[in-house]
């Protein structure tokens, strides 16, 4: 069984616009989703080892994460430890002062990035370093960091990945 894991950004929560989309049409595809609230946890490492026992409840299914901002760093650094299916950030939160992980060796090779050119939070130049080096799928798009412009496109493209991944099904 597929399941979708949101992880939402630091100053959002897993009932922000972007996350709800994303859950209705997972949802809309049958996909089971789990949408974390890190609402009362500010500190991005608690927030990996919260994601961490997350993943560790669901040993038996397939994963695919969805993290935007912080939340789409917290769902790279677990791929770097746990197998999982898929990956799809939002203006991930890579590179940054701060954060522990600086060096991204997820395990799994199906990776579908949107970012902002016009990102003031996170420089697109960092997703497009990432995604270089993994040879990930990246969409650019002419938006700011919220991606408030570019929902539709996101939905779009999240729902293709999602068909995509039921296609597949073994």
């Amino acid at each position: 069984m597929y399941r979708v894991i949101f992880s939402h950004g630091k100053d959002s929560s897993p009932n922000s616009t972007k996350i709800g989309l994303l859950r209705i049409l997972a949802e809309e595809l049958g996909f089971q989703n789990h949408a974390i609230d890190y609402t009362t946890c500010q500190d991005v490492n608690a927030r990996l080892a919260l994601l961490q026992g997350v993943l560790e409840t669901y040993p038996n299914d397939r994963i695919i994460l969805v993290g935007s901002s912080m939340g789409g760093y917290v769902s790279l650094a677990a791929a770097n430890l746990f197998v999982i299916d898929s990956l799809f950030l939002m203006c991930p939160a890579l590179y940054m002062d701060g954060y522990d992980v600086q060096s991204f060796l997820p395990l799994t090779n199906n990776i579908e990035i949107i970012h902002g050119w016009h990102d003031e939070v996170v420089p697109a130049i960092n997703s497009i370093r990432f995604a270089q080096s993994v040879s990930a799928s990246l969409h650019l798009v002419s938006d700011n960091h919220r991606l408030t412009e570019s929902l539709e496109l996101v939905g779009e493209r999240f729902t293709r990945f999602l068909e995509q991944l039921r296609s597949k099904k073994h």
